[in-house]
């Protein structure tokens, strides 16, 4: 049986594993590692957070796993491929948003704007386009936890872990942040404690909360909306820088047919958005 650890990237999805392994005993996988890959290139950090490679590619394991009486604790950044159990993830969109923007450029080489990353164009798409798709609240079988929490209070997350896994634990839980902060500063980041749209522009915090404010008052990040007077301006301001340099970018690398049907795909998927459908928004 898989047990889905899901989560927009960059949310706590380590140290959730983390906790799993030293309180609970619990080896973990994911999906995106194949046999070869290396898990982390610190033997110290491997054992904490007991990841555990996938015998052969995911597309063979996921059936097998399945039907297995085991539970395999699976990371996933994916929609849900299943209506198997799961234990969702989620972390402040803006601390969200600033980390993986900083993961990207040191991990993947990729650089984005803040912009892209609300809007939802790097892999994964967007924070709240990835809580529309897990539905965390209303799922079946689903165990929402909080980031925040987890760092906060989390004797009382181990107790939810234990009693939705039916797991005892095993031993306490210590958090060693500042160790392996030390060892990969780069991975285990210092983000902010009180305010993560704190360095977010006025501009920035406008267009996160058009598009993703709903989720921040569903997850009691905010009790009411900010910034919201002229958020949908900015989101339709936005929209547009990016469909202008979507159209010159098809322009210089794709046929007229391409540049047509690109731009007509991406104006359909954020005028849904406009209107407040985003259920029908692939993320």
């Amino acid at each position: 049986m898989i047990v889905w650890v899901a989560s927009y990237p960059r949310s706590g999805n380590t140290m959730l594993r983390m906790m799993l392994h030293r309180v609970f005993g619990c080896k973990t996988y994911t999906k995106y590692y194949s046999p070869a890959d290396p898990l982390s290139p610190n033997e110290e950090v491997r054992e904490a957070t007991g990841k555990a490679p996938l015998p052969a590619p995911w597309q063979e394991c996921f059936g097998p796993m399945s039907r297995d009486r085991q539970i395999y604790f699976v990371k996933t950044h994916d929609p849900p491929e299943d209506g198997g159990k799961a234990i969702y993830l989620v972390r402040n969109g803006f601390a969200v948003i600033r980390s993986y923007q900083s993961y990207l450029r040191d991990f993947k080489a990729e650089e984005f704007s803040l912009d892209q990353i609300i809007l939802g164009e790097p892999q994964f798409g967007s924070w709240g386009g990835h809580l529309d798709a897990w539905n965390p609240q209303e799922r079946p079988n689903t165990l929402l936890l909080k980031y925040e929490d987890l760092i906060e209070r989390p004797e009382q997350q181990i107790q939810k872990l234990s009693e939705f896994c039916a797991m005892a634990p095993k031993q306490g839980w210590v958090n060693e942040f500042e160790k392996f902060h030390a060892i990969e500063p780069k991975m285990f980041r210092k983000g902010h404690t009180s305010d993560p749209s704190a360095d977010f522009s006025e501009q920035h915090k406008r267009l996160f909360c058009a598009l993703h404010g709903d989720w921040m008052q569903k997850l009691r990040y905010w009790k009411q909306l900010s910034f919201a007077e002229d958020s949908q301006a900015t989101l339709r301001a936005a929209i547009g820088d990016r469909l202008h340099a979507l159209r010159i970018s098809t322009q210089r690398n794709g046929s007229p047919a391409l540049e047509k049907n690109t731009v007509a795909a991406t104006k359909k998927r954020w005028w849904t958005m406009l209107r407040g459908d985003s259920s029908r928004v692939e993320a």
